[in-house]
């Protein structure tokens, strides 16, 4: 985080947003894996079942004291069968597939969270302002300057 706070402050940016996209795969054998037995069927039959996991995960976070404001994460999975032969190529595919879908649904989450600490700002700022305008009617000594 030292690294990014020093590249962010470099760049005179209050806040970061750091994102991370990774995956995991699996492969399975089905009810049709006995024909893997046979060249044919090792390449015809759908002998695996392919798993897919991607994630995509964002933290914003202060360039000064590393505060975080927010996260979204977003998982997408996806199985695909397919024969024993092309089971890692099939299961690369579904990753990357995965992996591209987890970034896509994290973009609006992050949109909301943004929207959400905008919000959050504006009615500190609408607080912050009211508490202006009760003060200035008061002296340093608390009276009412007014009467």
């Amino acid at each position: 985080i030292d690294r990014l706070q020093t590249g962010g402050a470099r760049q005179h940016l209050d806040a970061i947003i750091v994102y991370e996209v990774h995956g995991t795969t699996e492969k399975r054998a089905t009810s049709f894996s006995i024909a893997d037995l046979t060249v044919i069927g090792a390449y015809i039959a759908p002998g695996r079942k392919a798993h897919a996991a991607g994630h995509a995960t964002a933290l914003m976070f202060d360039v000064r004291n590393g505060y975080p404001y927010g996260g979204a994460d977003a998982t997408v999975e996806k199985d695909k069968i397919a024969p024993a032969a092309f089971a890692n190529a099939r299961a690369s595919d579904l990753l990357r597939e995965t992996q591209s879908a987890a970034v896509a649904e994290l973009a609006p989450k992050l949109s909301g969270m943004l929207a959400s600490l905008e919000r959050q700002m504006a009615e500190r700022r609408a607080e912050e302002k009211g508490g202006d305008r009760l003060n200035s009617r008061h002296s340093p000594t608390g009276l009412n300057s007014s009467r």
